[in-house]
């Protein structure tokens, strides 16, 4: 498997998320400033034991004491943990959990991330994410170029090349209830980076992706997304 952008400065709150949630990101995508790693290896060694223990997943009593938008978020094989809305800037949504960790999606894609043992901090498409085409009704195979950015390897604007096709209908278990979905592969090589992986995205009739398996950097293991309570 793996040898292995701008936004606004306006935002606003897709839910009433405790401020201290908003904080963590500010404070996590700061800390992906530090030139030497030290901040960000603090950051994942926090973040690594507050996921110590089996791979449960999120119960439906667990996610359902979680009042907003949330994710469930799995580091490989790890347990499973609970990442709410923090704010929604133009699409770009940020999401964080009391692990100290912080991903920002875009139509159900990581785009950032922090708290990990590798972090992506940048993805920038040439053209149109197929994500989007794909919810667009697009169903045909997408061949796209992007670039990525990683601090901790002090590498930036890494071309990937993707191919991501549709492999049909298949219906998905999210907290004991059935989703229809289409899967949606994606496979991806980087030659600067001697990178190969490939994504998987569980697209719903309205594309909202709700579920989806994803890598983030070279040298990490793959996350695994459910979307637990959808925003608004």
């Amino acid at each position: 498997m793996a040898k292995s952008a701008a936004t606004s400065t306006t935002s606003r709150i897709r839910n009433k998320c405790p401020a201290m949630g908003v904080a963590l990101v500010c404070g996590l995508w700061l800390c992906g400033c530090s030139s030497d790693g030290g901040d960000w290896e603090q950051i994942y060694k926090v973040a690594k034991a507050s996921w110590a223990g089996d791979s449960t997943a999120v119960t439906l009593q667990q996610a359902s004491a979680t009042p907003y938008a949330s994710l469930g978020l799995r580091v490989g094989g790890g347990p499973e943990t609970i990442v709410v809305l923090a704010t929604d800037q133009n699409e770009r949504l940020l999401w964080t959990s009391a692990a100290k960790i912080a991903i920002e999606t875009e139509n159900g894609r990581i785009v950032r991330s922090a708290g990990f043992p590798g972090d992506v901090n940048a993805v920038v498409f040439r053209g149109a994410d197929p994500l989007a085409l794909f919810a667009q009704g697009e169903r045909h195979p997408q061949t796209t170029t992007r670039t990525m950015d990683f601090n901790d390897l002090d590498v930036f604007g890494v071309s990937v090349r993707c191919d991501m096709t549709d492999d049909g209908p298949e219906t998905i278990t999210i907290l004991g209830t059935g989703i229809e979905t289409n899967k949606l592969s994606e496979t991806c090589q980087s030659d600067q980076l001697d990178w190969t992986f490939k994504n998987v995205f569980w697209m719903g009739k309205s594309g909202l992706v709700w579920k989806s398996i994803q890598y983030i950097h070279p040298k990490s293991e793959p996350l695994t997304v459910e979307l637990l309570r959808p925003p608004g």
